[in-house]
């Protein structure tokens, strides 16, 4: 009898003990979803060699080499349902590194780019977030503005005279373009849900993605021949954080 009394309080220990263990755990509220962050990092050769019939002064100058531009998107979502819709813009900057085409100079130069982008984007995120499915496919259009300037071996902006030397020409303007783009995005919260859980309380990111994408941007005036035709397919890598 005291053996079965001995058994029968263990038990009841052991389930007062485990009780709260097992059971249900309580679904962790999330903080809102109204923006997408990206940080973005891509090579990018523009198209200058190809308005020109003899001649390839950026691959004269550059090697063909590409510049790395860095840059920020940020969003606002419009429409979150079937998807989401967000109306947003975007900034970047790039240079590269060379030396000057002219005969018997070694004098370094560099270009630089500077692109302002606004737009609208679509992901379609439906499977992500009713079914937990990490994959997260997304379009963007919108237009650009870009400034560019050249610049020489004492970091000056470049400069030089027209062919019947009436006129200093300086290498610093600007150029407008469109741009279109497709991506997917790689949901990084599945990998540790307790970490992700952590990093929306303490910094209020909802989730976070990496992502891939390929894009086109017309940077020409809008096929000016006159403009400086800066336009290049990209394709860029980053990191997204939605709060």
């Amino acid at each position: 009898m005291n053996v079965r009394r001995l058994l029968a309080g263990l038990l009841t220990t052991c389930f007062i003990v485990a009780a709260p263990m097992l059971a249900p755990t309580e679904a962790r509220a999330e903080s809102p979803k109204n923006f997408m962050l990206e940080l973005r990092v891509s090579p990018y050769t523009p198209e200058v060699d190809s308005q020109f019939t003899t001649g390839t002064p950026y691959a004269d100058s550059f090697n063909s080499n590409p510049m790395w531009t860095l840059g920020l998107w940020l969003d606002y979502q419009v429409y979150q349902g079937i998807g989401t819709l967000g109306i947003g813009g975007g900034w970047s900057y790039g240079w590269v590194d060379g030396e000057a085409i002219e005969a018997d100079s070694t004098d370094e130069t560099a270009f630089n780019l500077m692109p302002l982008h606004i737009g609208v984007v679509y992901r379609f995120d439906y499977l992500q977030t009713e079914f937990s499915v990490p994959l997260v496919f997304y379009a963007k259009v919108g237009l650009t503005w870009a400034l560019w300037w050249a610049t020489n071996g004492q970091n000056e902006v470049s400069n030089t005279w027209s062919a019947d030397g009436t006129q200093e020409l300086t290498a610093f303007s600007n150029t407008f373009g469109f741009f279109a783009s497709a991506g997917l995005q790689i949901h990084l919260d599945f990998m540790s849900q307790s970490l992700a859980a952590d990093f929306d309380d303490e910094v209020g990111v909802n989730n976070s993605y990496l992502f891939v994408e390929i894009g086109r941007q017309e940077l020409n005036d809008f096929f000016s021949d006159d403009s400086m035709n800066l336009s290049e397919t990209q394709l860029t890598f980053g990191l997204m954080f939605e709060f």
